[in-house]
């Protein structure tokens, strides 16, 4: 009769497959379905790295600054922030958060419970005048940002959107060597569809850079936006620029 046991070094092998495997599979489904990219509160968070104190000792006054962030899974990338927008007289408040743009780290999005690179489109809060302090926002709606709501806005999954260099209406932007703004609306669900979208404004006027930035956007996919910690259909704005420079953070990662 012939031996059918298998030698032991055989047996542990196989067994130590078999958990390896346990391990692979349950680390594929772990990660959740959806969730958007966050600032976080480590040391290098960007809340964390913003000088409050220096701010005040350089009289800078109340402030908000809009920012925009493409925040790349570890090794795929390396982050970029685009800064668009201030109130009047926030220089130093704009400058300050660009530094600790340039030095911070964010947390990875995921999508379909895989890691994917999202625009982060966020807003810098400081108040000087009493309690000085600030709140970073991952927001950029108005009524939100007055009501200091907990929203997270859908975060659009870069290389999903439509980009076409050879435009006619993004071609007479380059062409007079311009650089644009444009606000939209946005209706996406909970699942991270995008159902419509609107043109808000747009600087400069007579492109149609607004209605190139609408078209763009019709094959974009998006993390759902959240609330309470749970995805949500939701309305929501969006600034995009077109021209503006690019402020590189941490190298890939």
């Amino acid at each position: 009769m012939s031996n059918r046991f298998l030698p032991c070094s055989s047996i542990f092998a196989a067994f130590a497959f078999s958990l390896g495997m346990l391990a692979w599979t349950g680390a594929a489904t772990d990660e959740p379905e959806y969730r958007p990219a966050l600032v976080g509160n480590g040391p290098a968070s960007l809340v964390n790295l913003i000088d409050v104190q220096k701010l005040l000792r350089d009289g800078a006054p109340d402030g908000a600054v809009m920012f925009s962030r493409g925040v790349f899974p570890p090794g795929k990338g390396r982050d970029f922030t685009d800064i668009y927008g201030s109130t009047p007289g926030s220089r130093s408040v704009q400058n300050e958060v660009l530094r600790a743009l340039n030095r911070s780290r964010f947390l990875p999005a995921i999508a379909h419970h895989k890691a994917v690179p999202v625009y982060f489109r966020g807003t810098v809060l400081f108040f000087a005048r009493t309690q000085p302090h600030l709140r970073v926002l991952a927001n950029q709606n108005p009524d939100a940002l007055v009501h200091f709501e907990d929203f997270v806005a859908p975060q659009e999954i870069i290389g999903t959107a439509r980009w076409d260099e050879n435009d006619p209406r993004l071609e007479a932007i380059t062409r007079k060597n311009k650089s644009s703004v444009v606000t939209l609306e946005l209706h996406v669900n909970e699942r991270g569809k995008l159902l419509s979208t609107r043109v808000l404004s747009e600087e400069p006027r007579g492109y149609n850079i607004g209605a190139f930035e609408r078209d763009m956007l019709s094959t974009a996919e998006f993390v759902p936006g959240f609330r309470q910690s749970k995805p949500c259909d939701c309305s929501f704005q969006m600034t995009r620029a077109i021209g503006l420079e690019h402020y590189f953070g941490p190298g890939s990662r």
